[in-house]
């Protein structure tokens, strides 16, 4: 399984679900669908633009 995982956005809008992702500044923010993430430095960009820093959870010590 590759450390970096994508997924298409479609073009003119962000969000290519059925249910809308939260604005960036929203108070669940988020809640947004991932778009890309990297679980070597722990970060995810999400669908409303939010970069959101983390330990990924195949990463994450036990």
């Amino acid at each position: 399984m590759p450390e970096t995982e994508t997924k298409p956005v479609t073009s003119g809008t962000q969000c290519a679900h059925p249910t809308p992702c939260p604005a960036a500044d929203a108070a669940d923010r988020s809640a947004a669908v991932t778009l890309s993430r990297d679980c070597v430095t722990g970060w995810a960009l999400l669908c409303n633009g939010v970069l959101h820093f983390e330990v990924c959870r195949s990463r994450a010590r036990k």
